[in-house]
Parts: C-alpha cells; structure tokens; sequence
C-alpha cells in the first residue's frame, strides 16, 4: 500500500482510480484507490501499488474521479513514482515545474483563446 499526501481537499472518504502512465513504453495501468481527509486542505492517496508490475519505470500519476454522466477527467498529480528491481522501492518525486518556454507557450495559447474568444464570441 503506497499512501501520498496531496494538497487536495476532499470532505469525505472518496474512491477514485489512479492511472499510472510510463511514457517511454506507453504502458498504463488504473488501480482503484482512496481519497481520505488530512489535516487542513490536504488529502491522503491510498493506492495498491503492483510494484512486480512497474519495475525499472518512472510512472507518472493521475487520478479519475468518478463520473458524472459526462466523458471522463483526468488530473494529473505533480509526483513521479519511481520503481527500482528491489521489493518494495517505491519512490515517490515530485514532478519538476514547466520550464520557461512550456510557460510562454501557455500564456500565449490563453492570451490568443481570450483574443478569438472576444472578437468571434466563441472559442
């Protein structure tokens, strides 16, 4: 059992999947996993983690929230799960921010969706 403290707020006990994605062999796996609350505006993740499963792999985390009645959403969480070949070396990293042109990129995409948004009436 892995347990993670996010900065999440969640009232109650809530059942979520969280999506383990390895971008280098495109592998995903969903496991069911539990949102309990913590101290102040944080949450903790509880996930069965198949660690024979992920070996020899960084993992990125998301998790899914139930649905409701729409199409799926997918959060991505800041953490990175490292797995090394012993029994149970799970390492959890956080994620490094967006370096410089990624931010300029998506200030630029804000800025150009506000401008189409404001002279079409639409996006």
């Amino acid at each position: 059992m892995l347990t993670v403290a996010l900065p999440l707020y969640v009232p109650d006990t809530t059942e979520v999947l969280v999506r383990l994605a390895d971008s280098t062999s495109h592998r995903t796996f969903d496991r069911a996993a539990a949102l309990t609350p913590a101290n102040g505006a944080r949450s903790l993740l509880e996930v069965r983690v198949p660690v024979p499963l992920l070996r020899n792999a960084r993992w990125r985390a998301a998790l899914v929230p139930p649905r409701d009645g729409g199409q799926e959403r997918v959060l991505g969480l800041p953490l990175l799960l490292k797995v090394g070949r012993r029994p149970g070396a799970v390492e959890v990293t956080p994620t490094a921010p967006p370096g410089l042109p990624q931010r300029l990129l998506r200030a630029a995409r804000r800025v150009l969706g506000a401008v189409l948004k404001k002279t079409t009436g639409r996006v």
